[in-house]
């Protein structure tokens, strides 16, 4: 999938503005979503603190890998303390 970040939303878009747009275009497609520990403990089946054991030990390829196995695309973010989740909206594109 092929298009410009928007400079308000940061989402995708297709059409090809040749200046900052004011408002957001219909065209603007987001890519992902944040997704809280709750939430990937809930899709793998495990509790929060399962989740986080199952973080410290194994790490966050770990967990994309097992989101995979259950068909839930997700990509991870470290900022300086913590790791953060989003999910791929598009799947088909990322498979």
């Amino acid at each position: 999938m092929e298009g410009n970040l928007c400079w308000n939303c940061k989402c995708l878009t297709f059409c090809k503005p040749l200046i900052r747009p004011q408002l957001k275009c219909v065209s603007f497609e987001p890519i992902d979503e944040a997704v809280s520990q709750y939430e990937l403990a809930k899709y793998l089946g495990i509790t929060r603190q399962r989740f986080v054991y199952l973080m410290r030990k194994e790490g966050p390829e770990k967990v994309i890998r097992m989101l995979k196995v259950k068909g839930i695309i997700v990509r991870c973010d470290k900022t300086s303390k913590y790791y953060k989740f989003y999910k791929i909206i598009n799947q088909t594109d990322c498979i």
